[in-house]
């Protein structure tokens, strides 16, 4: 008998397991680099890419980035990839690891669902925009027209 799905289902477990082993900063770090190298993308597609191992550091302190990206290399759910441009590059090791574990999944969703700066920022400018008119409509001003 064969276990159709068993290394998947390991995959995911052996990502609990060193998330579990993470202290709580270290699990928000965890989220926040493995969030680097997947997007959400059309519909329930993900994409997947490396990212400089510099970049990293910009998001965690060094040493908590390090023992982070150490837990997840030695467990064999990132790797190391060169760089054409010399620089280190890290991604994820299993592409089966975004739709298998359960936890990354729902990250991703809350990813969906949280609205970007980019979009954030247009929201608030129609907003101001719309008020800039109110106000306008209000002394006569130049933004509304009949």
């Amino acid at each position: 008998v064969y276990n159709i799905g068993g290394g998947r289902l390991a995959l995911a477990r052996t990502a609990d397991e060193v998330y579990a082993q993470l202290s709580p900063e270290e699990q928000a770090t965890l989220k926040t680099l493995v969030l680097m190298m997947v997007r959400p993308a059309a519909g329930m597609e993900v994409v997947t890419s490396s990212v400089r191992r510099a970049d990293v550091y910009t998001k965690a302190e060094r040493a908590t980035v390090d023992h982070v990206l150490g837990s997840m290399i030695a467990a064999r759910l990132v790797r190391i990839v060169p760089s054409n441009v010399g620089d280190r590059r890290i991604e994820l090791a299993h592409g089966a690891l975004v739709s298998n574990w359960p936890r990354m999944v729902e990250w991703l969703d809350e990813e969906r669902i949280a609205p970007r700066p980019a979009v954030q920022r247009l929201g608030q400018r129609t907003r101001n925009c719309f008020a800039a008119g109110q106000r306008g409509r209000e002394y006569g001003g130049f933004l509304h027209r009949k």
